[in-house]
Protein backbone atom coordinates (compact mmCIF):
# COMPACT_ATOMS: atom_id res chain seq x y z
CA UNK A 1 0.00 0.00 0.00
CA UNK A 2 2.74 2.22 0.78
CA UNK A 3 3.90 2.28 -2.65
CA UNK A 4 0.45 2.73 -4.10
CA UNK A 5 0.11 5.88 -1.85
CA UNK A 6 4.26 7.21 -2.66
CA UNK A 7 2.92 6.81 -6.98
CA UNK A 8 -0.31 9.18 -5.95
CA UNK A 9 1.56 11.73 -4.60
CA UNK A 10 3.98 11.51 -7.33
CA UNK A 11 1.59 11.44 -9.93
CA UNK A 12 -0.16 14.48 -8.01
CA UNK A 13 2.79 16.41 -8.38
CA UNK A 14 3.60 15.71 -11.74
CA UNK A 15 -0.05 16.93 -12.52
CA UNK A 16 1.02 20.40 -10.68
CA UNK A 17 4.13 20.88 -13.02
CA UNK A 18 2.60 20.43 -15.74
CA UNK A 19 0.08 22.88 -15.36
CA UNK A 20 2.34 25.25 -13.47
CA UNK A 21 5.21 24.81 -15.97
CA UNK A 22 3.80 26.76 -19.09
CA UNK A 23 3.45 30.00 -16.98
CA UNK A 24 7.23 29.39 -15.97
CA UNK A 25 8.60 29.36 -19.26
CA UNK A 26 6.36 31.79 -20.66
CA UNK A 27 7.71 34.42 -17.97
CA UNK A 28 11.57 33.30 -18.44
CA UNK A 29 11.01 34.06 -22.11
CA UNK A 30 9.39 37.41 -21.05
CA UNK A 31 12.33 38.26 -19.10
CA UNK A 32 14.90 36.85 -21.61
CA UNK A 33 13.29 39.34 -24.41
CA UNK A 34 13.98 42.31 -22.22
CA UNK A 35 17.40 41.55 -20.64
CA UNK A 36 19.03 39.52 -23.17
CA UNK A 37 20.16 37.22 -20.54
CA UNK A 38 19.81 33.31 -20.89
CA UNK A 39 17.36 30.81 -19.90
CA UNK A 40 19.23 30.11 -16.67
CA UNK A 41 19.47 33.73 -15.74
CA UNK A 42 15.49 34.59 -16.11
CA UNK A 43 14.83 32.08 -13.49
CA UNK A 44 17.49 32.89 -11.44
CA UNK A 45 15.65 36.07 -11.43
CA UNK A 46 12.40 35.01 -11.19
CA UNK A 47 13.12 32.70 -8.29
CA UNK A 48 15.09 35.73 -6.34
CA UNK A 49 11.75 37.63 -7.05
CA UNK A 50 9.87 34.68 -5.45
CA UNK A 51 12.13 34.46 -2.44
CA UNK A 52 12.50 38.17 -1.99
CA UNK A 53 8.46 38.90 -1.79
CA UNK A 54 8.01 35.26 -0.16
CA UNK A 55 5.60 34.22 -3.07
CA UNK A 56 5.17 31.17 -4.83
CA UNK A 57 7.29 30.77 -7.99
CA UNK A 58 4.01 29.74 -9.49
CA UNK A 59 2.50 32.58 -8.33
CA UNK A 60 5.30 35.44 -8.99
CA UNK A 61 5.39 34.23 -12.72
CA UNK A 62 1.37 34.64 -12.86
CA UNK A 63 1.53 38.28 -11.69
CA UNK A 64 4.37 38.89 -14.47
CA UNK A 65 2.49 37.38 -17.43
CA UNK A 66 -0.77 39.26 -16.37
CA UNK A 67 1.18 42.51 -16.24
CA UNK A 68 3.15 42.13 -19.29
CA UNK A 69 -0.37 41.33 -21.50
CA UNK A 70 -2.08 44.55 -18.93
CA UNK A 71 0.89 46.55 -20.74
CA UNK A 72 0.41 45.14 -24.12
CA UNK A 73 -3.37 45.55 -24.54
CA UNK A 74 -4.47 48.78 -27.03
CA UNK A 75 -4.96 51.57 -24.50
CA UNK A 76 -7.92 52.83 -27.07
CA UNK A 77 -10.68 51.16 -29.07
CA UNK A 78 -10.30 50.26 -32.29
CA UNK A 79 -12.00 51.89 -35.15
CA UNK A 80 -15.92 50.46 -35.64
CA UNK A 81 -15.52 48.11 -38.52
CA UNK A 82 -12.14 46.77 -37.89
Amino acid sequence: MRTFSRAHVLTARLRTALLVRPVIDRVVGLIRGRSGRSAEHALSHLRAISQAEQRKLVDVAQSLVDEAVRRARPRTSPAPGV
